[in-house]
């Protein structure tokens, strides 16, 4: 009995039970009003954390990104110039700042145990060494880089003007070997946020003319072949900057709401998930979906929502809720694996590995289930295909060579049940 309480509580795992949901405030320009905020989504207010306080220690001018790396949570405060760290394990503690005069950093992402800074002042790509927080190298890129997706050993860089702030409309891949720009891809204008879905990477882009009338439009390049689609919205105040996937699908803001887009890129309004006419920001975690709703002055307010748009959490922020992050506090504290007696069991080989390991399972009931992986904020990143639900042993291959080091895991699920395998990548 005391075994099966053990894996009713790794089954939750999947289900967001311990999900911290991280919302930065960007803050309005030139008054350092930005502010962090954490919640669970399993229920319960929106807590401040505690080591930034607006009056007496306040985090910073114009809270831009954020992104987890392993056990660490990295701030990028454009205006501040300055990289906040905060740890996660265990709770969310204030660990170091990275002074970073001048340079306007917009986004940071990871590859092992270096950091990749987008830096507008410096028209470059800062690295920064993870182990001693110190700048190691400069990228300097033609025009001004933006949001960075690291890709099968790439780094993809949306870069929306060019050093004399006019448009660009270029998208570049970084091969991270050597940090040499590889190939450039033509977007359309004003390149800002991306989302890898499929084989696909796709770019929305926004510009203005002189009377400062927007323009939106999206794109998507195939990865595989280096093939651009582009959809062109016109003139537009429609469209925002987040798009990602969710249940299988590309989301993009439109209209106040969330659309999926068709094969031309174009929005699918059928199918259009809300109406905010104040909707700034946008994520997806699972079955999660997080919008950011801000008139750009304090109060702000996140709502959370579950895959068929009802709302299951609202909760009042600050100024300018624009990036979200989601920590699970269980799956990152496993240690060994847990075996259900009554679903297959699973195991790797080898592990430690580098990059292909083969995940051997047994499957001893005659129904549906599924094999995933996750890394350790608990983020689903590959789900195998399943042929056959038949009964017996199996063997997947999964080749990490696009993930940094560090720990995942593999999941089996079936039933409502779930056992894990720890998995350990060292490159």
């Amino acid at each position: 009995m005391k075994i099966m309480i053990i894996c009713f509580a790794l089954s939750s795992i999947i289900c967001g039970q311990n999900l911290k949901l991280f919302t930065l405030c960007e803050g309005n320009f030139g008054s350092a009003n930005s502010s962090l905020w954490s919640s669970s989504l399993n229920g319960g207010n929106m807590h401040d954390i505690i080591h930034w306080d607006e009056n007496s220690n306040p985090l910073g001018d114009i809270g831009q990104s954020m992104s987890i790396h392993e056990t660490k949570l990295y701030l990028v405060m454009n205006n501040s110039h300055t990289i906040e760290v905060m740890n996660l394990a265990g709770g969310a503690y204030y660990e170091s700042t990275l002074q970073l005069p001048n340079s306007s950093p917009r986004y940071i992402t990871f590859n092992e145990d270096k950091g990749y800074i987008s830096s507008w002042n410096f028209n470059a790509i800062l690295i920064l060494n993870l182990n001693n927080m110190e700048i190691v190298d400069t990228i300097e890129i033609d025009g001004k880089p933006e949001q960075m997706i690291n890709y099968e050993n790439h780094l993809y860089i949306s870069v929306p003007n060019k050093s004399d702030w006019t448009t660009n409309d270029k998208v570049l891949k970084m091969r991270l070997n050597d940090n040499v720009i590889v190939e450039t891809f033509t977007v359309e204008p004003g390149a800002s946020m991306m989302a890898i879905h499929g084989s696909s990477l796709f770019v929305t882009s926004s510009s203005y003319d002189d009377m400062w009338n927007k323009y939106s439009g999206t794109s998507s390049i195939d990865l595989s072949s280096g093939e651009v689609l582009r959809y062109n919205a016109g003139q537009t105040t429609s469209y925002g900057s987040d798009i990602f996937t969710f249940q299988n699908k590309i989301y993009q803001i439109f209209d106040g709401g969330l659309v999926p887009l068709n094969e031309d890129l174009s929005p699918n309004i059928s199918q259009k998930i809300g109406a905010y006419p104040s909707l700034y920001s946008a994520d997806s975690y699972e079955e999660f979906l997080v919008l950011g709703i801000s008139d750009y002055v304090a109060p702000d307010t996140v709502i959370v929502l579950d895959n068929e748009g009802v709302v299951l959490e609202e909760f009042i922020v600050s100024a300018i809720p624009g990036s979200f992050e989601f920590y699970n506090y269980d799956l990152a504290s496993i240690e060994e694996q847990k075996i259900i007696p009554d679903i297959a069991s699973i195991y790797n080989y080898p592990n430690p590995f580098n990059p292909t390991t083969t995940i051997q399972f047994k499957n001893v009931l005659n129904s549906p289930y599924r094999v995933f992986i996750c890394d350790i904020n608990g983020r689903k990143i590959k789900e195998f295909d399943i042929d056959s639900y038949q009964v017996g042993q199996k063997n997947i291959t999964w080749n990490a060579h696009g993930n940094s080091s560090g720990v995942y895991f593999a999941v089996f699920e079936q039933l409502g049940n779930s056992n894990i395998r720890k998995l350990s990548l060292i490159k």
